[in-house]
């Protein structure tokens, strides 16, 4: 019986468990960093995009000239009046506030404007005077969703994201 026992070859269903184990113990880290990347990834984005909002507003007050924020199919772009004072056009005299993508796996799921639900046409237009529409937007990825608000004063904050709840 000793002699049978030596020549078999393969796993004991103990050492098959404990293999599993160890596998799925890793796999549940793997994906609760990746939710948390992706948090980190949505939590940076917004925070940029907030800091581009307040380098609009103060540059609409510095130049005495209004600076639009306006989403695009990928992302969003800063629009500056024509001389005619009827257009908008992309702003060129500021690298900073290039038209942007935002990441694959983010869009602008909500915004308001002054109150209001917008639409893809609508702006965020900083005024000269400092006196802003009061807006939020809602950054959303797969598993995470986060809010940038900006009041009447031009204050623009962005909340810490929030898991999404399946």
């Amino acid at each position: 019986m000793a002699n049978w026992r030596q020549n078999i070859k393969g796993f004991t269903l103990i050492e098959v468990l404990v293999v599993l184990t160890i596998m799925s113990i890793m796999l549940g880290l793997v994906t609760a960093n990746f939710a948390m990347d992706e948090r980190q990834s949505l939590q940076q984005e917004a925070h940029k995009l907030a800091l581009l909002m307040r380098h609009a507003s103060d540059t609409a007050r510095t130049t005495g000239k209004p600076i639009a924020w306006q989403a695009t199919k990928q992302g969003y772009i800063f629009l500056q009046l024509e001389a005619d004072g009827q257009h908008w056009k992309p702003l060129q005299n500021d690298s900073n506030l290039r038209p942007r993508e935002l990441p694959e796996n983010m869009r602008l799921s909500t915004a308001h404007i002054a109150g209001l639900p917008a639409n893809s046409n609508d702006m965020v237009i900083f005024s000269p005077s400092g006196l802003n529409p009061a807006f939020d937007l809602t950054l959303q990825s797969e598993h995470a969703r986060l809010t940038i608000t900006g009041d009447l004063l031009g204050k623009v904050v962005d909340f810490p994201a929030q898991e999404i709840k399946p």
